[in-house]
């Protein structure tokens, strides 16, 4: 059904009017002040086709139609006045004007029902389990530093097994503990001696031993660690070369 409002009584053009907008509805004229005597939903859509002066400022007035009115009615107005505001307030939805002429829809819901919302699941995180620490660990057993070697750990390499070769010097390592290094000690200091050239006894007399390396007359840039000539200037090759032991006690 649709509900008419007029403001006077007797304004047939609203009523036939609204017969064109709705014509499979029955239709109800009222007047504005008498909206307040109606049902509560009553009606599928109200029309205005006329306003008066004031209307966009009669707050109870809107709110008796969306009162009348049953959910996801609508309803029009043929206004030169701004009715935005208005309607909205009132609780009307989508509201629109075109050409002068105002649509709007009451709410599907009813105003303050409760709607259920989708909620995110909430995600059960499991508890940290405990670490339970017993210090009371005396009885424990510890491992026996013997047992982590076996038979072929102990057993003592053999040198042969890293020899050069013929005609290849073994250098000793830095720690060495084979007697190498003991060796080649021993085998520099006989060497030391064999590259004196010039000895003096106690007597005074010289004696001319060979330089194994042939380069004690070049100077100390082509002389051995152990040449008993560093320190001296270079001679001449076949040159006798006084050497004085100062170690010794005889003057």
């Amino acid at each position: 059904m649709v509900l008419v409002i007029v403001n006077n009584d007797g304004d047939n053009r609203a009523v036939e009017e609204a017969k064109k907008l709705f014509p499979q509805n029955n239709v109800q004229t009222t007047k504005r002040q008498d909206i307040a005597n109606l049902k509560d939903e009553e009606f599928d859509n109200a029309f205005i086709s006329e306003d008066w002066a004031g209307i966009e400022d009669d707050s109870k007035f809107w709110s008796e139609i969306n009162r009348v009115l049953r959910k996801g009615a609508s309803v029009t107005i043929n206004s030169l006045r701004s009715l935005d505001l208005p309607l909205m307030i009132a609780g009307f939805l989508n509201v629109n004007n075109s050409n002068n002429t105002y649509t709007a829809h009451k709410p599907s819901f009813s105003s303050g029902s409760a709607v259920s919302l989708a909620t995110k699941k909430e995600t059960v995180i499991n508890p940290t389990k405990k670490l339970t620490l017993n210090m009371d660990d005396d009885d424990d057993d510890l491992i026996n530093d013997d047992d982590l070697l076996d038979e072929n750990d102990r057993k003592v390499p053999d040198a042969s097994q890293y020899d050069c070769g013929p005609g290849i010097t073994k250098k000793a390592c830095k720690n060495c503990t084979c007697g190498l290094a003991e060796k080649e000690i021993k085998e520099e200091q006989d060497k030391r001696e064999d590259l004196k050239k010039v000895i003096i006894d106690a007597g005074g007399v010289d004696t001319e031993v060979k330089s194994s390396c042939g380069s004690c007359y070049k100077g100390d840039a082509f002389r051995c660690a152990s040449c008993p000539y560093l320190g001296m200037p270079s001679f001449k090759p076949g040159e006798k070369v006084l050497k004085l032991d100062l170690d010794t006690d005889v003057l």
